[in-house]
């Protein structure tokens, strides 16, 4: 039988469950709050676990979205989209590492 990884949550969705409030919807953020997550991923640009930041967060605005909040939904779907530049580079980065490595296994 083979275990599964568990799969931690990236810290940032620790962050922004800590900044949620109730409001007119089960969950909400402050325009602060929004800014803050935007800092806060920003910090991941360029780092390899920030693919992990844009999945977690995604798959929490898809939660938020379930549980009837699509408000706080659209606000975390709105800090993913300031990653899209840098999860571009990151993707290109990764390419261009792999091509290398195969091109270097091919003189070996």
């Amino acid at each position: 039988m083979t275990q599964e990884k568990k799969h931690e949550v990236h810290p940032i969705i620790k962050q922004a469950l800590e900044m949620a409030h109730v409001g007119a919807e089960p969950v909400e953020f402050d325009n602060e709050d929004i800014r803050d997550l935007k800092e806060i991923l920003s910090n991941s640009f360029g780092q390899p676990d920030l693919f992990d930041a844009v999945v977690d967060l995604l798959n929490f605005a898809w939660l938020l979205q379930q549980e009837g909040s699509p408000t706080a939904s659209l606000d975390i779907i709105s800090v993913v989209a300031t990653a899209a530049d840098a999860l571009e580079a990151l993707t290109k980065k990764r390419a261009e590492s792999e091509s290398k490595c195969d091109n270097d296994s091919d003189h070996l």
